[in-house]
């Protein structure tokens, strides 16, 4: 859900315990000429990626997807990747076509399960892996490794958070962790206004 700098704005100053026309008139931090609205602006950003990264699923009630049947590029008799799009943050849901269920947490890359499973199949042994996703980061790029998979299978499900960031004095934060994200902006606020 998409809230206005100036709805957040409002409701940090309440947090604050602070009359916005106050504010306004009267209060500076930090260097000379810096006022509270702009601080505000320029940490909501890290706040909201904060929160959205340590955030249960459960309370992430909207995320982006990615349209089923899209492509991914076979690596290995079980294993394909997908590149991630950009501003790509959190993985929270991910089933292929041909998996009866999805996974919700991505092996930690380069992890002894990631090598085992990197490793292939088990000498003589038929059996497919299970499903499992693991994030490859080189650079700006992210791409998504996916185990357990057949060739000509596509992505059935994907939902993902991107990295908030403000476009015409807005931010697109979903409404489970809106508090949150507000929370974390006043403590975020508090420590620069303490120093």
């Amino acid at each position: 859900m998409r809230y206005t700098l100036t709805e957040i704005e409002g409701r940090v100053y309440a947090l604050l315990d602070e009359n916005r026309e106050i504010i306004e008139e009267r209060v500076e931090y930090g260097d000379p000429g810096t006022a509270l609205s702009p601080l505000i602006r320029e940490l909501l950003p890290d706040a909201a990626r904060i929160v959205l990264s340590v955030a249960r699923a459960s309370d992430i009630d909207e995320c982006r997807h990615m349209a089923g049947g899209t492509r991914v590029i076979a690596t290995a008799d079980d294993r394909a990747e997908l590149e991630l799009p950009a501003g790509f943050l959190r993985l929270l849901y991910f089933r292929m076509s041909d998996w009866k269920s999805g996974v919700d947490t991505p092996m930690a890359f380069g992890s002894e399960t990631h090598r085992l499973r990197r490793g292939g199949y088990i000498r003589g042994s038929r059996r497919r892996y299970s499903p499992a996703v693991a994030i490859r980061t080189c650079g700006e790029n992210r791409t998504l490794e996916i185990f357990g998979t057949g060739d000509g299978a596509t992505v059935a499900e994907f939902g993902y958070l991107t990295v908030p960031s403000i476009i015409q004095d807005a931010i697109d934060i979903p409404p489970g962790v809106y508090g949150a994200v507000c929370d974390k902006l006043v403590e975020m606020v508090r420590l620069v206004l303490e120093r």
